[in-house]
């Protein structure tokens, strides 16, 4: 009996050997999870429904279903789940499918709740059914914000990362009801007044009760479009979001990287539905009092944050402080603010801005010995405190490859298929049939995982998997103990039950759960995570009964494989790297206008690289002032720069602003362009919109200052990279007075970030920066040879490079590695880091294991000469002129969301392109070589096949019809010959008929295969197999009878 009847297998097994290997991701090795995986089973639906459009008969669908028609039944049909979407907004290359699921606090699902992307209103919205599980295509491509409504309730959002072509799980959501009255606030205050309080609540984590200070001379007014209102009171209403198990899911947003949950309220006014108020400001902080319900120490610090829905970003908040009632002196309460026991003194006090009235209140209010927060509140709506999460001492995440498809790795032995062919009467054409192309070869739907080793971390609570494919979300929790692996099956069916077709990309995450090291609400989870393919290919999509034509094929864009209809295959993804110009390399440095191809298009000086939500590569053309844009569909436009070198403001569309020498380019979460114009001191930013506008720097002349101030009043010099963290953070590397790395976070604040002239972390030249989703930070050290990351506790370490220039140590540690000037950065979608050699003219990639490795260039530069068309790794590059100068030029670096990696090849004036040599989904025909070049293969943008080419002189030797269905009707070849397959009303196939008359007669069973073939002259041939479509028995036309024997997995014993 096949293991695949089970559906999904998780068995922990002994291992005997111990496993050695490391596995990396992002090098840091951990992120905290505000909500660790819940042990589930995978919720699925049948679908669709009887109203709705199926995708189509699986058995005989002829091509691989991409995203977006396999989705379509979401927003099409008499009753869509997806309404409101604009015909054609989904594209079918970046389409992606996010699921999720809504409870209420107590954890009942909870049904009727919106679910929309404000940043896409073309593709509708859609609203969880009565298990609380909403599913939404989208376009994928970066981060996208999620936003959850539902009357009675308050909103939230949820920010993730959405690739092309994949389902994805967003973490679970709990909404909770509004804020419960707290009280009326007078302005300006009275004293004797009684204060706003919020309700009581209690947890596990203990009681609280939020009570509200209002400092003397507090104002606020209600802000308006058109102006503003002054406000003679507030009538206050608050709602803890942090309540209970479930309190980490119900928070507005996800906490920013590295930070751990520990409190989050509502605070809310009546006034503010006020018919166009747009929100409250207060002219000073109003203060909020909290019990000390964590038992965090006197003294402590409270890093606090709010919300901002309209940007989806945690702002900063003035810090809070963790007192102490240690007294009452006069009717003023004693306070201590560093936990020494003692009372502060009046300078204290008055730096923290506690003043008598305060003071005189807290004396009413608590009792000696009482702890309390005190956080300053700015503004109302959403507030945080954000302790910052950490591991304990000695903790680890699992330091191996965690997860490996047995089926699918080259290097593993494969045991033959069986195989049987027979010929079609009147042609040279035969049908074959082979069991590695059924359902009953399982080994390509295997994975397995390790999950521990000879010995656990000391501390380690318990160990958490986590497997996503297609829809489907599998998490189970295991011991902390030695030794321990899973084996995975999947069942072959996407999250809806459906069967499908060809291999489907999976995420295997492991998580190592500890306790968190300082006082926290939530364990930390450390994690690894490894992405890989599960599948294959089944060949009833021909429509032949399981069997196919040898000369027809099938290409699958997601596994980059073409199946020849002769049973053989060859795999795009086991196939050495190309490189090939993308945009200029012409020759001419003069800029020769737009809406060409780009590889028509003339560049000067191509610096910063960096690709949009759709694929589109953006080039900061340096010498021609310009940005440049070359879309999906070749073509090369200007998005910001006139071409004239200079600066001559903002708040006007981009195309028609001065640039000087821009760099550095890098995409904010809200699809802003971030430009680093180099030649004028200042980051600038495009907004969605296509206006300009200052965001750092005020230029005029060299030098360095700004730390701890507006960003935009600061002084920059020598821009170089830029990159954009997942909370909003924009990085800067500069190389001029004191060569650092600056960050501007989401309030506007400039602060130095790493590096400057001396110490620990010195940098000679900051060149590039990238920033990874788990919040790390990548720096290049050009001039030191070496590569930084910065983890979200802010500790650097060098992952690159011994600091002396050299080449060596490719196959090996990436630490004890040479590098020569790297210049550019770039993190792939698998978590590896490509870093640009520009000394060494290569691109180089640090994988998940440390282990650095060359991916394209030859060291080597002869002229013009590039190498394109051939193995990325005998490309040449001309990255960097005169690397012994220790210019700390920027050489850009971009991956695309397809994994292809974009180099910007100064010396050759050029952008290239290293990627897999076979195309993924296309909106245009995908062309493929034989091994021999002797053919030349023509699919369409889903893989199905339409010609066959000569390789040499590019004549048709075959062409396909097919019906409306997709269906295979008509072989047509060189000759004008035409074989015919005539179908049921079902589209069965039931008669083969050569250009000669000839038919022959097919017969297929209840499962859609062929059971029996009859030829003109009488013979027959017969076919018999298992539940999973493996051959078990074939009679030829001389009646031989040939039996077939597989184990478990589908492996041919004996035939």
């Amino acid at each position: 009996m096949s293991k695949r009847s089970l559906a999904v297998v998780f068995a922990v097994l002994a291992s005997s050997a111990a496993v050695t290997a490391v596995f990396l991701f992002g090098f840091r090795g951990w992120f905290n999870s505000a909500q660790p995986p819940s042990v589930s089973t995978p919720i699925q639906r049948q679908t669709p429904s009887d109203d709705e459009p199926a995708p189509g008969d699986h058995y005989y669908t002829p091509a691989p279903v991409s995203l977006a028609p396999a989705s379509a039944f979401l927003f099409t049909g008499k009753s869509p789940r997806q309404f409101g979407a604009v015909k054609g907004a989904l594209q079918r290359r970046r389409a992606a499918v996010l699921r999720g699921r809504v409870f209420t606090s107590d954890g009942t699902p909870l049904a009727g709740v919106e679910v929309g992307v404000p940043a896409q209103p073309e593709v509708g919205r859609t609203r969880t059914e009565a298990d609380g599980v909403y599913d939404l295509a989208v376009n994928g491509g970066g981060p996208v914000v999620f936003a959850y409504k539902k009357e009675g309730f308050l909103p939230v959002q949820r920010q993730i990362m959405t690739p092309w072509q994949e389902y994805v799980w967003l973490p679970e959501v709990v909404l909770i009801p509004p804020g419960a009255p707290a009280g009326v606030l007078d302005l300006p205050p009275d004293e004797a007044a009684a204060p706003p309080r919020g309700p009581r609540m209690e947890d596990a984590d203990g009681v609280r009760q939020a009570v509200f200070l209002a400092p003397p001379g507090l104002g606020a007014t209600l802000v308006f479009s058109d102006g503003d209102k002054p406000m003679n009171r507030l009538t206050l209403s608050v709602a803890e979001y942090s309540v209970g198990a479930r309190g980490a899911t119900a928070l507005p947003a996800l906490p920013p990287p590295g930070a751990g949950y520990a409190y989050a309220v509502e605070v809310a006014a009546d006034e503010i539905q006020e018919p166009g108020a747009q929100e409250i400001r207060f002219n000073k902080p109003l203060i909020q009092y909290v019990d000390n319900f964590l038992k965090f120490p006197v003294g402590a610090g409270l890093p606090s944050a709010r919300y901002d829905a309209e940007r989806s970003v945690w702002l900063p908040g003035p810090a809070g402080r963790v007192v102490k009632v240690v007294g009452v002196k006069d009717g003023l309460a004693e306070l201590d603010l560093e936990g020494k026991g003692e009372s502060a003194d009046a300078a204290a006090l008055t730096a923290l801005g506690v003043g008598e009235s305060e003071r005189r209140r807290l004396a009413a209010l608590y009792a000696k010995d009482v702890t309390l927060w005190r956080l300053p509140l700015t503004g109302l709506g959403a507030w945080a405190v954000f302790p910052a999460l950490r591991p304990p001492t000695g903790a680890v995440a699992p330091t191996w490859p965690v997860a490996s498809v047995p089926g699918h790795d080259p290097a593993m032995p494969h045991p033959k298929p069986a195989a049987q062919a027979f010929p079609v009467a009147g042609t040279h054409f035969q049908l074959c049939s082979q069991s590695d192309r059924t359902l009953g070869c399982e080994t390509p739907y295997v994975v397995e995982v390790a999950l521990s080793g000879q010995e656990v971390p000391k501390g380690l609570k318990s160990i958490d998997l986590e497997i996503l494919v297609a829809g489907q979300r599998h998490v189970k929790t295991f011991p902390p103990q030695p030794l321990q692996k899973s084996v995975f099956v999947w069942d072959g069916l996407d999250g809806y039950l459906r069967p499908v077709q060809g291999r489907r990309p999976a995420v295997v995450r492991v998580g190592y759960v500890y306790a968190a090291a300082a006082p926290a609400r939530q364990e930390c989870v450390l994690w690894r995570e490894q992405r890989m393919m599960l599948g294959d290919w089944d060949a009833r999509c021909q429509g032949l009964g399981g069997w196919t034509l040898n000369i027809h094929h099938s290409y699958d864009p997601i596994g980059r494989s073409v199946h020849f209809g002769g049973g053989t295959r060859r795999e795009g993804l086991n196939l050495p790297p190309v490189v090939t110009t993308v945009a200029g390399g012409t020759g001419s440095l003069i800029y020769n206008y737009d809406d060409q191809p780009a590889i028509a298009a003339n560049l000067s000086q191509p610096r910063g690289l960096a690709v949009g939500p759709d694929g589109a590569l953006f080039i900061a053309d340096g010498d021609q002032n310009r940005v440049r844009r070359v879309g999906p569909d070749g073509l090369i436009s200007t998005v910001a720069g006139t071409g004239h070198r200079g600066y001559d403001g903002d708040n006007r569309q981009a195309v028609d602003a001065q640039l000087n020498a821009p760099t550095g380019l890098a995409f904010g979460p809200d699809g802003s362009l971030y430009i680093a114009d180099d030649g004028n001191d200042r980051v600038r930013r495009v907004r969605p919109d296509g206006a300009v506008m200052a965001f750092a720097g005020q230029g005029g002349k060299l030098d360095y200052s700004g730390d701890g101030e507006k960003a935009a009043s600061a002084q920059l010099s020598l821009l170089r990279g830029l990159a954009v963290g997942p909370g909003g953070d924009v990085f800067i590397a500069q190389n001029g007075f004191n060569q650092c790395v600056r960050r501007v976070g989401p309030d506007g604040i400039l602060t130095k970030f790493m590096g400057g002239i001396s110490g620990k972390t010195a940098l000679r030249t900051a060149c590039a920066v990238a920033a990874a989703p788990d919040g790390a930070v990548y720096v290049a050290d050009g001039d030191g040879c070496r590569v930084w990351c910065v983890g979200v506790d802010s500790a650097a370490m060098v992952v690159a490079g011994t600091g002396k220039p050299g080449f060596s140590g490719d196959e090996g540690p990436a630490v004890q590695a040479e590098l020569n000037a790297p210049s550019g950065l770039a993190l792939g979608p698998n978590g590896g880091l490509y870093i640009a050699d520009a000394g060494n003219q290569r691109i180089r990639r640090v994988g998940f294991d440390g282990i650095i490795t060359t991916v394209a260039g030859k060291g080597q530069t002869a002229g013009r000469e590039t190498g394109d068309g051939g193995s990325a790794s005998q490309g040449s590059f001309r990255l960097s002129e005169r690397p012994e100068l220790g210019m700390g030029r920027l050489c850009g670096l971009a991956v695309g969301p397809e994994g292809e990696v974009y180099v910007a090849d100064v010396g050759h004036s050029s952008v290239r392109r290293v990627a897999p040599p076979f195309s993924g989904i296309s909106d245009s025909e995908i062309l493929i070589p034989s091994e021999d070049g002797a053919e030349l293969y023509v699919f369409d943008g889903v893989g199905r096949h339409l010609q066959t080419l000569d390789g040499a002189t590019g004549a048709v030797l075959y062409r396909f019809v097919y019906d409306a269905a997709g269906r295979l009707t008509e072989v047509h070849e060189a000759t004008d010959a035409v074989t015919r397959i005539e179908r049921d009303k079902a589209g069965r196939p039931h008669t083969l008929i050569g250009p000669d008359g000839k038919r022959t007669t097919l017969e297929t069973g209840k499962d859609g295969r062929l059971s029996r073939v009859a030829f003109p002259a009488g013979e027959a041939v017969e076919m018999e197999y298992d539940a999973g479509g493996l051959l078990t028995s074939f009679k030829d036309a001389q009646g031989h009878v040939a039996q077939f024997r597989y184990d478990d997995a589908g492996n041919l014993l004996k035939e």
